[in-house]
């Protein structure tokens, strides 16, 4: 196959439907920035319904790490600081008021995702991953030393590494 050709219905990040998504994510940020409500960017982007246009600045926001986003993610992060401390007095009485807590508790999944807190952390997934490559090793050689033929093979190899031309 040559260089020309390339496989159906491959997608990757530079496809064009990852460049028109990323560019409606940052559209939608934008609007954010000044100060749009999601409802008002669902309808201006094209999203079915203010969750999509959240679930498109959640994403974005958590995509890219750029200074303008950060200008966007720290707006983000006062705004939820304003409606806590609004939310705060009726949720730190001896009867707090039920529903402040539920909106608090919304407005801190929010700010914790825009914070990236629940992103994976890049060296626990590399350890996972080493981690099970090495045992895949692990149990291929168990199968293979399994089968006595193989296993003599490999005890040839290993005591003799020189390549060797099989007759097949």
């Amino acid at each position: 196959m040559d260089g020309s050709k390339r496989k159906k219905g491959r997608r990757g990040r530079a496809s064009a439907s990852a460049i028109a998504r990323a560019e409606r994510e940052r559209e939608a940020i934008g609007l954010r920035r000044a100060g749009a409500s999601y409802d008002e960017i669902a309808a201006r982007v094209g999203y079915a319904d203010r969750s999509g246009a959240k679930k498109a600045v959640e994403r974005g926001l958590s995509r890219w790490m750029r200074e303008s986003d950060e200008e966007l993610r720290a707006l983000e992060l006062e705004r939820t600081e304003v409606i806590i401390a609004r939310l705060w007095p009726a949720i730190d009485t001896p009867v707090p008021d039920l529903k402040a807590v539920e909106v608090f508790l919304r407005v801190a999944e929010y700010r914790a995702k825009i914070a990236g807190l629940y992103a994976p952390r890049r060296d626990r997934l590399e350890v996972s991953v080493h981690a099970r490559v090495e045992h895949r090793k692990l149990e291929a050689l168990r199968v293979l030393e399994a089968d006595t033929e193989i296993a003599e093979v490999l005890e040839e190899y290993l005591d003799h590494p020189t390549p060797q031309v099989l007759d097949g």
